[in-house]
């Protein structure tokens, strides 16, 4: 496409504007350039469409140089008319014309608008153009990804994620403690012995070695067990997003839009939620005996335990969001495909 870079600005911008493509003033040559070079590449026939209009507007062109040059060779014999009857100034007309000449002023040696003036706004004017080039491209990165996250956002299965994401960030946020750098687990004493920095400071920052804890570890996999894995294995098995999908005018073959169900997940997971919160503390009582299945019954009460409390934390955000997400998915389900 190198032969449209030879084009003024002010064809390309003519030839777009024939095509229907949109073009502003900032535009820069490379950008028109690269619009016409977008425009034959999902145009079918876009290249001969270009290359006509391209010769249509060189035509243009030369005719219109051919008129101008026409006008100025008119204009010059009527400046030679014009000089030919000129009048020879009289001896009065000549004095006056002499006094006048003590009135002129020489413009200064140095010409701060040459010199000065006129290379500043050439350097404006081009870092400009290099603005309107960033934003222009930053538009259209923008653009494309807000069109990708309203694309992904726009599906129920989406949210499904971003209720997992919230409550794994609520365990995050209430299990990891900020402990001044001096005290922090993760600064270990070797690099206190040789830094005084690290064995002084007093910032805050996360201690994340607390996530090894058991506690944490024990709210980590139960969480994950109840709130993630089993609505997963629910939603697979349990599938309504299955379509029948039509080939000329005939049944085809029978197929699912997600592996796992949507609907199912939400529901499955608030259902788990709401067993496990109001209907299993009165189970979780220690077992006396001393055999090998009641120390695996007292282990598991223990584990329970420490994930009742991480639900008391969540408060009502299972509900609302898992409610929320079970309503958008009944709405969503036959209107996403």
């Amino acid at each position: 496409m190198a032969e449209y870079s030879n084009l003024k600005k002010a064809d390309l911008v003519s030839v777009l504007k024939k095509l229907g493509v949109h073009t502003v003033s900032k535009d820069t040559k490379k950008v028109l350039v690269d619009k016409v070079e977008k425009y034959i590449d999902e145009t079918p026939n876009g290249s001969s469409i270009v290359s006509g209009l391209v010769e249509a507007q060189i035509d243009e062109e030369d005719e219109n140089e051919a008129i101008d040059e026409t006008t100025l060779n008119e204009e010059a014999d009527d400046d030679e008319d014009d000089d030919a009857a000129e009048v020879i100034p009289t001896a009065t007309e000549s004095e006056a014309a002499d006094e006048d000449d003590k009135d002129y002023e020489a413009p200064p040696p140095l010409s701060l608008k040459e010199w000065i003036a006129d290379p500043l706004i050439e350097q404006w004017e081009n870092v400009l153009s290099k603005v309107y080039e960033f934003t222009d491209s930053v538009g259209i990165t923008v653009l494309e990804y807000s069109d990708d996250l309203r694309e992904k956002l726009s599906k129920s299965i989406t949210l499904n994620y971003l209720e997992v994401l919230v409550e794994f960030f609520i365990f995050i946020y209430t299990t990891v403690p900020l402990v001044a750098l001096k005290d922090n687990g993760a600064n270990l004493q070797l690099f206190k012995d040789n830094i005084p920095f690290l064995a002084e400071s007093t910032i805050l920052l996360p201690d994340f070695t607390a996530l090894l804890a058991h506690s944490a570890l024990s709210i980590f996999f139960v969480w994950f067990i109840l709130a993630v894995l089993f609505p997963l294995t629910v939603s697979y098995f349990v599938n309504f997003t299955r379509r029948v999908l039509i080939f000329d005018n005939n049944e085809g073959a029978v197929a699912r839009i997600y592996s796992y169900d949507p609907f199912t997940f939400a529901l499955s997971k608030l259902v788990v939620f709401y067993l496990v919160s109001h209907n299993l503390a009165p189970f979780l009582t220690l077992s006396k005996g001393s055999c090998f299945p009641a120390s695996v019954y007292n282990f598991v009460v223990v584990q329970l335990g420490y994930y009742l409390k991480f639900n008391a934390v969540l408060g009502p955000l299972p509900w609302i969001l898992g409610a929320s997400n079970i309503l958008i998915s009944i709405y969503s389900q036959f209107e996403e495909f």
